[in-house]
């Protein structure tokens, strides 16, 4: 009888479980797709994703809506981007929107978006306006830079952010004193190395 009873709560246990691991509770679609993606099944990881958006937890929702747009074509992120921006509406949402808008040079997009920042601002998103400023040769880019290299402690968004305009040279600066953020660029690297 006690084998009986053993037998057959394992395999109670046994299909409850199978079950549980064919129809995964909502919340455990973000993890199910993060597992996807580590072992490279991008569009398996895309479906449970999407899956993972109508979780009742918001913030395996955001997660899940923030890992759509890493994924996919270029158009399909800024898409998911989009409603990332317009469902959140915060500066990390912000972030990720112009992130996608660069990618696909849609910069009037990002120097309108990003016009009101507030002064405190993350550097990264400030580094997302300066770029679409520089590229599309704004005047307010030598204004502006100049108040993200004096104003603030040199991050790695300012070094990042060098490395790819070369900040060091004049035709891009034009009234910036280059010498003067090379000066901290140079005084960063001897505090923290690199």
């Amino acid at each position: 009888l006690l084998i009986w009873i053993i037998v057959v709560f394992l395999v109670v246990v046994g299909t409850a479980t199978a079950l549980a691991l064919q129809n995964p509770d909502k919340r455990d679609w973000y993890f199910l797709a993060l597992h996807d993606l580590k072992t490279g099944q991008e569009q398996e990881a895309i479906k449970k994703l999407k899956k993972g958006l109508k979780s009742k937890d918001d913030f395996l929702a955001r997660k899940a809506l923030e890992e759509l747009t890493f994924l996919g074509k270029d158009n399909t992120r800024l898409e998911y981007a989009t409603l990332l921006h317009e469902t959140y509406k915060d500066q990390d949402s912000l972030q990720r929107y112009t992130d996608e808008l660069l990618r696909n040079k849609k910069y009037a997009e990002v120097i309108a978006l990003t016009q009101d920042i507030p002064s405190d601002a993350p550097d990264a998103l400030v580094s997302n306006r300066l770029s679409a400023l520089a590229i599309s040769g704004d005047e307010n880019f030598s204004t502006e830079i100049e108040n993200w290299f004096f104003l603030r402690p040199i991050s790695e968004d300012h070094i990042h952010f060098t490395e790819i305009f070369n900040i060091t040279t004049e035709s891009l600066l034009g009234n910036v004193s280059h010498k003067l953020i090379d000066l901290r660029i140079k005084i960063y690297y001897r505090d923290y190395g690199r």
